[in-house]
């Protein structure tokens, strides 16, 4: 992100509420990329691969808050070799219904890589490669760059089974 504010030293110290007291311990604003309203985020948790729907709901107050459009966020623990990196993007719809404003997050299965000791990371360094190729990033282009599945039983399970094996049965 080279128009991006990363800082080193004044980082942010974000409030938790009680509701992620026991679940976020830490959580500071580490830079902005003004340009597309994007937070760079660093969370300290108690596991950075459990409780995930706290951690997305905590980023989403951030966001609504905030007014940013989206968050890029390192989530860690000091009792973990793993941690999890996230993009987490507020999507406004409105309704065709009634009129009103539905907020939509990114999932945060699919929009997250999970890094570190014994954990596979070739998609990881595949997906993450094309910010070298990208002058200033758009939230368009962080999301592409997020949404990717990777490969494994999830994945075999949902379509593998359900699909390719049928078709190869009946070759």
């Amino acid at each position: 992100f080279p128009g991006a504010d990363i800082w080193t030293q004044a980082v942010k110290n974000l409030p938790i509420d009680e509701k992620f007291k026991d679940k976020i311990l830490e959580a500071e604003v580490i830079g902005e990329y003004q340009e597309e309203e994007i937070a760079f985020l660093a969370i300290k948790v108690s596991s950075p691969e459990k409780l995930r729907k706290y951690h997305r709901d905590f980023v989403a107050r951030y966001l609504e808050e905030e007014g940013k459009e989206g968050a890029l966020v390192a989530f860690y623990s000091d009792d973990s070799p793993v941690w999890r990196l996230s993009y987490i993007q507020m999507e406004y719809e409105k309704s065709k219904e009634d009129g009103r404003i539905k907020k939509k997050l990114t999932n945060f299965r699919r929009f997250s890589f999970i890094v570190g000791e014994g954990k596979a990371s070739k998609t990881t360094l595949l997906q993450l490669s094309e910010f070298l190729n990208l002058e200033n990033p758009t939230a368009a282009q962080l999301l592409e760059i997020f949404s990717v599945d990777s490969l494994n039983e999830r994945f075999f399970r949902g379509v593998y089974k359900k699909i390719c094996k049928p078709l190869a049965n009946n070759l």
